[in-house]
């Protein structure tokens, strides 16, 4: 919970619902992408973004991960 409670103060994780956490679910690469961007940002980590449309899948990317994946 302690670990939990650190992400959500630090806005690198939100849940998969407004009060709802699924620690044991499977992490999608979008999700981890999400909160490692995240976690760049609460800690003042510049990153680069790359042209998704380079990667075979960019197609296949959901629009709330974009920015994050393209990091």
């Amino acid at each position: 919970a302690a670990a939990v409670n650190w992400g959500v103060a630090n806005k690198i994780v939100s849940g998969v619902a407004e009060d709802t956490f699924a620690p044991d679910a499977l992490l999608s690469r979008e999700q981890l992408a999400v909160m490692l961007a995240n976690y760049a940002a609460a800690f003042g980590t510049p990153l680069t973004a790359a042209d998704l449309g380079t990667f075979a899948d960019s197609g296949d990317v959901s629009d709330w991960a974009q920015g994050a994946l393209a990091k």
